[in-house]
């Protein structure tokens, strides 16, 4: 929980200061909304296949995970690329692990 609140935050603070009057003026222009709700649902789609194949290796050497387990792990891993650093990864695997023992 710890962890998505602070992602939250990060992306809260990252964002503040965009014009969000002329976003929403862009985005819900009548003929952009099903190119905006069609690249939503690709966006979620990927992601969900992309989860489900991080699940299907962890799990395929005869580990028991979770898939929120498995869902919190392929996210860290997720955003160790963009967040420089390897530590605060680390700690969240091994956090994650130690959790499920």
């Amino acid at each position: 929980m710890t962890f998505t609140v602070a992602m939250l935050v990060g992306v809260v603070v990252a964002l503040r200061s965009e014009d969000w009057e002329t976003v929403g003026a862009t985005l819900l222009h009548g003929a952009a909304v099903p190119w905006v709700v069609a690249a939503f649902l690709a966006n979620l789609a990927g992601l969900g296949l992309a989860l489900a194949s991080w699940h299907v290796l962890i799990t395929d050497d005869g580990d028991r995970v979770e898939l929120p387990l498995s869902g919190t792990m392929f996210a860290a891993g997720l955003l160790g690329k963009y967040i420089p650093g390897r530590v605060w990864g680390c700690w969240h695997r091994s956090s994650s692990a130690a959790s499920r023992a």
